[in-house]
């Protein structure tokens, strides 16, 4: 499942229309209420306290990731999370 290295594409395949039609507005719905609630969060307060949050990122990626696809990570890319995550707590606890 995924790209290929020659391009191609092998996707996962829906079989139900109103399945792919529902994870499609379902996820079109979960970004435009993400967009929304980042742009509350610029606009109510100073860049330097939003921005940084943007380094969890991954951890939530790596945690929905196993919930809802069984998907574990390599040893090297947990170890890039927590990476960030320790630089993260020390630029906090900086101010």
């Amino acid at each position: 499942m995924g790209v290929g290295i020659g391009g191609g594409y092998s996707g996962v395949q829906f079989l139900d229309l109103h399945m792919f039609i529902l994870v499609i507005c379902s996820s079109s719905t979960l970004l435009l209420v993400t967009k929304v609630l980042y742009q509350q969060a610029i606009s109510s307060s100073p860049l330097s306290l939003t921005v940084p949050y943007l380094a969890l990122t991954p951890a939530f990626l790596v945690g929905t990731a196993f919930v809802l696809v069984g998907e574990q990570p390599t040893t090297i890319g947990l170890t890039g999370v927590v990476s960030e995550l320790v630089e993260l707590k020390q630029s906090m606890l900086r101010r």
